[in-house]
């Protein structure tokens, strides 16, 4: 989301609404009654599915490991007996840890490309924000 809107600035030439968007994604928050409301996280992941097939089902498989439940906790540091019992202990079964680390891998490569094309227009994007504070200054 973020290189989309520095590109827009850079091909407009215009700053825009781009600091409200920054200051949203820096400091809002879903706390009741703070002024600057957050960017809702997954709005961001499926602006990136767009331009990343699959990337939704990465993040939410992912978020199952995240979250104390059976996959990201129960599985990982036990054996189902399938006879009414389950065996804990630490890393009895790490079969489950197969399905984390593609996902994991693929997003930190997605990230890897958006860092690599937000900076191919963030000197000139810096270069209007700068001028824009200039011309606000006077």
């Amino acid at each position: 989301m973020i290189q989309k809107k520095i590109n827009k600035v850079v091909e407009s030439n215009d700053v825009g609404d781009i600091d409200e968007f920054l200051m949203k994604g820096i400091f809002g928050s879903r706390v009741a009654g703070d002024e600057l409301k957050s960017l809702n996280i997954l709005t961001a992941i499926d602006h990136t599915d767009k331009s990343h097939g699959r990337y939704r089902d990465m993040y939410n498989e992912l978020s199952e490991f995240a979250h104390p439940n059976w996959l990201g906790v129960g599985s990982i540091y036990s054996k189902n007996k399938f006879n009414g019992k389950v065996e804990f202990g630490k890393n009895i079964d790490i079969s489950d840890t197969d399905r984390i680390l593609l996902p994991f891998l693929t997003a930190t490569a997605v990230l890897l490309v958006a860092f690599k094309d937000l900076s191919e227009n963030f000197d000139e994007f810096v270069k209007l924000a700068e001028l824009d504070i200039t011309k606000s200054n006077e």
